[in-house]
C-alpha cells in the first residue's frame, strides 16, 4: 500500500512537471501565433527590432528560427491539410540580385510537394524568368522521382502577382485567363503612355539642364553600368549619336517581339543608348536602364513628374508609377500586389490564413514587394533581410513587422532541411501505424 502510494506521488509530480512545461512552450509559440497573428499594427515600442549589438541580434534570430520550427512541427497536419508555404524568389532562394535554384532546394520542394504540400511563388520577376529559375528545376527533380503530376501542388504569381500559371498533371503550364486578363493594358493607354514619355525624354527643358548638371562624361559611366544587353536610344547620348526619327522601343519582354517600331542608333563604340522601355506580358511597363546610381533619382522624379502633368488623372489613376531599383520605373494596374495575388490563392484553395506561411526580404518601407502582406490578418510572415528592415513604420508612428528568422536566403534553405525532417518524422509514425 505504502509502495502504491509513493508511486502516485511520482506520477503527479511528473505529470505536474510536464504540464508546467507545456505551459512554457505554449507561451513561447504564443509570443509568435497568437489570435491575432504577429502582423496586427502594433505600438512602435512593441515591435521595433533590437538595436543592440550583432550578437543580441543573432540571439533573437536564433530565438525566433527555434520557435518557429516548434510551431511547424506542431501544426503541420494543418498546414498540409488546409494552408501552405507562399515564397517570394530573388533574396528568398537566391541572393537578391538573381540567381537559380540549388538542386538541393529543388529536391526539397519538390518533396514537399509530392506529400500534398501547396507551395505558391509571388515573385516581381518575369514569368519566362522564373520559369527558368525555379520551375524547370523542380519539375526536372519531379519526373526523376517519377511524381510530375505533383507540379499540380505549385503555382507561380509574377509581375508581382499579375500573372498566374497553375500546372497540370502532365506537369504542364496552364495560363489561368480570367485572373490574367484584368491586369492587362490596353492598347490606348499604353499608345498614350509611350508618346508622353517620348516627349518627356526628347523635349523637356528641366530633364534637359539636369543632364547638363550631370556632364557627359558621368552620363556615360552611368550608361556603362546599365549596358549588359542593347538598350534603346534616348537624349542621354551627345547629338551626334541620335537620329531626328527617334521613337521610344515599347518591348513585349515575354514574346520578344517589338509591340511598336523605333529606330536604334549605335554608337561608335558599339553600343544603344539608354533606356529601354519594355512591356513584361503586358501587365508592366518598365522604363529601365536610366543613368542613375547609388540612390541618385534625379531623372527619375522629373520623369514620373512630369508624366503625372502629361497623361489625364482618369488614366493615370488606374496605376501605380514607382521608381524601383536602381534606374527604372515601373507601372502597372493600382490593385497589382503580392497581397491581392495570395488573397487570390487562399480564396482559391480555401485555405485557412491561421495555417498560411509566407517568406519574403522586403518589407523596408510600404512600397516594398513583400510589405503590402504584412496588412493580411492572421498569415504567418517571416523575413530573412538586414536588421531592422523586416517592416516599415507609418506616418503616425505605428509599425508592421515580419518575423525576423535569418540575414539572407540561406535561413530559408535551413528551413527547408528542416521540414525534410518533418516529413521523415510523418513517414515513419504512418510506417508504424
Amino acid at each position: 500500500m505504502k509502495n502504491s502510494y509513493i508511486h502516485i506521488m511520482k506520477s503527479s509530480r511528473l505529470l505536474w512537471l510536464f504540464l508546467v512545461l507545456l505551459a512554457a512552450a505554449q507561451a513561447q509559440v504564443g509570443k509568435l501565433y497568437g489570435p491575432r497573428s504577429q502582423v496586427d499594427v502594433l505600438s512602435q515600442e512593441s515591435v521595433l527590432p533590437s538595436t543592440g549589438d550583432g550578437n543580441e541580434a543573432a540571439g533573437e534570430i536564433a530565438d525566433n528560427q527555434k520557435t518557429v520550427r516548434s510551431h511547424f512541427r506542431e501544426n503541420w497536419p494543418d498546414i498540409v491539410g488546409d494552408g501552405a508555404l507562399v515564397f517570394d524568389a530573388d533574396g528568398v532562394f537566391w541572393e537578391p540580385k538573381g540567381g537559380k535554384l540549388p538542386g538541393e532546394q529543388a529536391d526539397h520542394l519538390a518533396r514537399l510537394l509530392t506529400t500534398g504540400v501547396r507551395i505558391a511563388v509571388i515573385t516581381s520577376n518575369a514569368r519566362e524568368v522564373q520559369f527558368e529559375r525555379l520551375v524547370d528545376p523542380v519539375k526536372t527533380r519531379l519526373k526523376e522521382l517519377g511524381q510530375v503530376d505533383k507540379l499540380a501542388n505549385l503555382t507561380l504569381y509574377t509581375s508581382k502577382g499579375a500573372l498566374k500559371t497553375i500546372f497540370n498533371k502532365w506537369g504542364e503550364e496552364v495560363s489561368v485567363d480570367a485572373y490574367n486578363a484584368v491586369n492587362l493594358f490596353p492598347e490606348e493607354h499604353v499608345e498614350i503612355i509611350r508618346s508622353a514619355l517620348e516627349d518627356i525624354l526628347l523635349n523637356d527643358l528641366e530633364l534637359k539642364q539636369v543632364i547638363e548638371k550631370v556632364g557627359e562624361d558621368e552620363i556615360r559611366k552611368r550608361l556603362d553600368k546599365h549596358l549588359s544587353y542593347l538598350t534603346k536610344q534616348t537624349p542621354f547620348l551627345p547629338s551626334r549619336f541620335r537620329r531626328e526619327e527617334f521613337r521610344l522601343n515599347v518591348y513585349d519582354g515575354g514574346s520578344g517581339k517589338e509591340l511598336i517600331p523605333s529606330n536604334a542608333l549605335l554608337d561608335e563604340d558599339k553600343k544603344v543608348a539608354s533606356p529601354l522601355m519594355d512591356f513584361r506580358d503586358r501587365v508592366q511597363l518598365t522604363l529601365r536602364r536610366i543613368p542613375e546610381y547609388r540612390g541618385d533619382t534625379a531623372f527619375r522624379d522629373i520623369i514620373i513628374r512630369k508624366l503625372r502633368e502629361k497623361v489625364a488623372p482618369a488614366i493615370l489613376a488606374k496605376y501605380s508609377i514607382n521608381a524601383t531599383g536602381e534606374g527604372a520605373i515601373d507601372m502597372q494596374k493600382a490593385s497589382i500586389n503580392k497581397a491581392a495575388a495570395l488573397s487570390d490563392y487562399r480564396a482559391v484553395n480555401n485555405l485557412d490564413p491561421k495555417h498560411v506561411h509566407y517568406f519574403g526580404d522586403e518589407f523596408f518601407t510600404e512600397g516594398d514587394a513583400d510589405a503590402p502582406i504584412l496588412t493580411m490578418k492572421d498569415v504567418h510572415v517571416y523575413a530573412v533581410c538586414a536588421e531592422g528592415k523586416n517592416g516599415y513604420q507609418n506616418a503616425d508612428g505605428m509599425g508592421r513587422w515580419a518575423v525576423r528568422i535569418g540575414n539572407d536566403y540561406k535561413a530559408v534553405y535551413d528551413l527547408l532541411r528542416f521540414l525534410q525532417d518533418i516529413l521523415g518524422e510523418q513517414g515513419g509514425l504512418l510506417r508504424q501505424l
